[in-house]
């Protein structure tokens, strides 16, 4: 087997561990807490999520590029700094909203999530695609145990809280002193911060903080217009429908690291159609496997607040779809540092999403949140595959 074909089979088998293991997490939320219960902690990690956008800034996946030139230490530490700063900057910020208890715990989360991603990000940009995954399976591994031991005595929300920031924590430690041990140990360059990682960021998580929006905008909305219990629902559907991009995702991260270490042109793009049409036929059959699955087998598995969760599969699976085009030309481009187009079309898609969303919500509700979020991944995808054919970079 070639290195190629075992580092997507690595990050494939991973990524499909994390992946049960996530929809584990979602099923026994779901079943202890319900559709209410599920949507307030889907709105807490989407607010994780919002804050590592700005944290990315300065800890991105041009980290990987980087690795190849730059002394990995500095770069971690430069990294290491601008999370640190932030999270510091959310934490005073957050004392303006004393009514909303849960965002205390917000720039904590958020500041653990990036520093795991920092490590996973150099583990790439050295070629150690197994450390990244074995600690990517740890992460989830740890939340569940942890949460099913707290839970079997009492069910309370904190308790999910506690599981989350035990596991964090120890996921911290743990591949903070690998990194040390693999890759920072080996470098004696005298400390340099290196602006390069923010003046570069600074487009790469541009255009991926307007993706995350692309991705993640609705649920605010739906949070705010149709309630929590509502958007636990639309929550749990999405899960489902974007555990279909493993594949993309896998075939996506390898593809960058083979452009990286490549300089032949016609073979780097016709790597990428090969694996753009292998992506979108295992997404096709994935999901019209989604879609055949009967609703009883949903309320079975989450509850019966859930039972409205199927109609929105259709819907989702066109954004899906969408999306596997997307994703495999989207690490093409971000491996040619080609950031301001990635910015320019994930903006483009932002604005048609939030047109949409306010004219379908309202009478359509979850459907319309659905159809929004796909047709906002629909027009990057035609602009992606333009620029694919007409621009050569």
């Amino acid at each position: 087997m070639t290195t190629a074909k075992k580092g997507i089979a690595s990050i494939f088998i991973s990524k499909v561990l994390v992946g049960f293991l996530g929809l584990a997490m979602v099923v026994i939320v779901s079943q202890y807490y319900g559709a209410e219960g599920r949507g307030q902690i889907s709105l807490f990690l989407s607010s994780v999520a919002f804050l590592q956008v700005f944290m990315d800034f300065g800890n991105n996946t041009s980290l990987i590029n980087f690795s190849y030139h730059y002394s990995n230490r500095n770069l971690w530490k430069t990294a290491f700094i601008w999370v640190f700063a932030i999270g510091i900057l959310a934490q005073v910020s957050i004392l303006f909203f004393p009514h909303i208890v849960w965002i205390y715990w917000v720039p904590i989360a958020a500041f653990l999530f990036s520093v795991i991603n920092l490590n996973n990000l150099l583990f790439m940009g050295n070629r150690l695609v197994h450390s990244r995954n074995f600690f990517n399976v740890l992460f989830p591994t740890l939340l569940l145990f942890f949460f099913l031991i707290i839970n079997s005595n009492s069910v309370d929300i904190r308790n999910y809280l506690f599981a989350l920031f035990t596991s964090l924590f120890i996921v911290v430690l743990a591949s903070v002193l690998y990194l040390y041990l693999k890759v920072l140990k080996n470098e004696s360059t005298p400390f340099q911060f290196q602006s390069i990682v923010l003046k570069q960021g600074f487009w790469v998580q541009l255009g991926q903080g307007v993706q995350f929006l692309n991705y993640r905008v609705v649920f605010f909305i739906i949070a705010y217009y149709l309630g929590q219990s509502e958007l636990g629902v639309f929550n749990n559907a999405l899960v489902l429908g974007e555990s279909i991009w493993i594949l993309g995702h896998s075939l996506g991260q390898i593809l960058h690291i083979k452009i990286l270490n490549s300089s032949n042109e016609l073979e780097n793009r016709k790597t990428t159609q090969k694996w753009l049409f292998i992506n979108l036929g295992g997404t096709l059959i994935m999901c019209f496997v989604l879609n055949i699955i009967p609703n009883s087998f949903w309320i079975m598995l989450f509850s019966k607040d859930f039972s409205s969760m199927k109609v929105l599969f259709p819907y989702l699976s066109l954004g899906i779809v969408f999306f596997s085009v997307s994703n495999i030309l989207n690490h093409f481009f971000h491996a040619k540092n080609q950031f301001k187009l990635i910015l320019s079309i994930n903006f483009v898609g932002l604005v048609c999403g939030l047109i949409m969303m306010f004219l379908l919500m309202p009478e359509f509700k979850l459907i319309g949140a659905a159809l929004s979020w796909s047709f906002g991944l629909f027009i990057p995808m035609l602009i992606y595959i333009y620029w694919f054919i007409k621009k050569r970079v």
